[in-house]
């Protein structure tokens, strides 16, 4: 029961797609597209903000890991499309999969945006830990001297 309550846990450690992403992906044949999106994840519900060279979108979806959807619609030359997202999550920092809308198909990578003052914080912090374990050692151990 404990193992399976921590498996739960794990994985819901391991899917949770808050912060920042960059969605880049090829459409309809061709057409590249990139998106900065900031995803606020809730429990199964995914949603969030996405800006692109023609303006900012709303977006809405769900996740059951590993697997990411969401849709958001889009204003072109008059006339409204909706595109569907289909994704799998590969690791903490990245999404693949396909989309489609309009009778047209692509695919996208997403990748979060990791702060670089955060991961060098981070790295500064585990050598702080790695330092206070070997001086706590050496402290343990036992001296000796010889004649």
């Amino acid at each position: 029961m404990m193992l399976a309550m921590l498996a739960v846990e794990l994985a819901l450690q391991v899917a949770d797609l808050t912060g920042s992403w960059n969605l880049t992906g090829e459409f309809g044949g061709g057409n590249v597209f990139r998106l900065a999106c900031g995803l606020k994840q809730q429990g199964d519900r995914l949603e969030g903000t996405c800006k692109s060279r023609t303006g900012e979108i709303r977006l809405a979806g769900a996740v059951n890991y590993p697997k990411v959807r969401f849709s958001y619609a889009v204003d072109l030359q008059g006339s409204t499309y909706t595109l569907y997202y289909s994704g799998t999550q590969e690791s903490e920092v990245l999404i693949a999969g396909e989309m489609e809308g309009n009778g047209a198909r692509g695919s996208f990578i997403a990748r979060r945006v990791v702060p670089l003052a955060g991961v060098r914080r981070k790295q500064q912090e585990r050598a702080a830990r790695i330092v206070v374990r070997y001086r706590d050692r050496q402290r343990a151990l036992p001296f000796f001297v010889f004649p």
